[in-house]
């Protein structure tokens, strides 16, 4: 666990260290509580794997003489990423995993239609290929890897038409959610 404070121009990071019941967790607590009891709203922020660890900090901060707080600043990394994101001065707006696969069908579609797929012309309406190039889509996300890190990746190897198609596809779907200030779950954190 880390505990970084900062005050003026100066920094300073403490690293606390210690086995399970030692007390870590309490001395953050305590440190939050001050944070929020002290600062400005906004100037404590305690971002927890999960929802249920985050539920979990934000009652064990009302324990004992905490009276209450209206933004305790305790949230998931996803929470965190969403709060920037709808402050930001750039209007983006998230789309549901539903929405995601009519967009990738939609261009699977026009491409075929446009005779611009080679290997997966022939499956080019089937869900089963809608359902592949999605899975694709997120795992390429999730590792951060961008429309021409694939295309690199691809070159490096020797692309094939398979390769291409799922580049064309990729690269679409990308270029369209750009163009429409949209957002995927794997795309939020970028």
């Amino acid at each position: 666990m880390m505990d970084r404070e900062t005050t003026g121009a100066t920094s300073k990071t403490e690293i606390i260290l210690g086995p399970a019941g030692s007390g870590k967790t309490e001395r953050l607590l305590a440190r939050h509580r001050q944070a929020l009891t002290t600062g400005e709203i906004g100037a404590a922020l305690w971002i927890a794997p999960t929802h249920r660890s985050a539920a979990e900090v934000r009652a064990r901060l009302l324990a004992g003489n905490f009276r209450g707080c209206l933004r305790p600043g305790v949230m998931t990394f996803a929470q965190f990423a969403e709060q920037i994101l709808s402050a930001s001065s750039t209007a983006v707006q998230p789309i549901s995993t539903l929405v995601k696969r009519q967009i990738v069908r939609r261009l699977i579609l026009s491409r075929a239609t446009n005779k611009q797929l080679t290997y997966f012309a022939p499956i080019a309406g089937t869900v089963g290929l809608t359902d592949l190039i999605c899975e694709l889509i997120s795992e390429l996300k999730t590792q951060e890897i961008w429309p021409d890190e694939f295309e690199k990746a691809c070159k490096t190897r020797g692309m094939g038409p398979k390769d291409r198609d799922l580049l064309a596809i990729y690269s679409d779907y990308q270029e369209h959610l750009n163009q429409q200030q949209l957002y995927d779950a794997e795309g939020r954190f970028w």
